[in-house]
């Protein structure tokens, strides 16, 4: 743990101005949420991320799959948000995710129009009755064999 927290202050001394919190399990997201620029999480945190309205760069166990745009989504819901990505477990690219902080820490794209569209693609994606259907699916589809 003070590895990490060494890591922490010394990225944030790097970012002039910025600031990298960790703040460990948290059963409600949405306080701290509030006051972030983006998300950089993995599996249910990202997806709490993109419902508050957040930009996310998709980093879980296995990998970086990158900020979540049109060209990653499907990526990032196939792998739970970089949770689970096929071939080998470390799947780091410091590069991706370091392009992917510089799109958001430079602003080169305009967060608020990504974070709406990641809070239509929750919706879209991830409602109740759409994920209660895709569930039928696949029982139906495991009863009729």
């Amino acid at each position: 743990r003070s590895e990490l927290a060494g890591l922490v202050a010394e990225t944030n001394r790097l970012m002039n101005g910025s600031r990298l919190e960790t703040l460990g399990f948290m059963t409600d997201l949405r306080p701290a949420l509030r006051d972030c620029t983006a998300v950089v999480a993995g599996g249910r945190s990202a997806l709490e991320g993109l419902a508050a309205g957040k930009p996310v760069i998709a980093l879980g166990e296995r990998g970086v799959v990158g900020l979540c745009t049109d060209e990653t989504l499907a990526e990032a819901m196939h792998s739970n948000f970089g949770d689970h990505l096929p071939g080998p477990a470390d799947q780091f690219y410091p590069a991706k995710l370091e392009w992917s902080l510089r799109q958001v820490l430079e602003e080169k794209i305009d967060l608020q129009k990504l974070g709406a569209w990641g809070r239509t693609q929750v919706e879209t994606h991830y409602d109740g009755k759409t994920v209660a259907e895709a569930v039928d699916h696949v029982y139906r589809g495991l009863v009729n064999t």
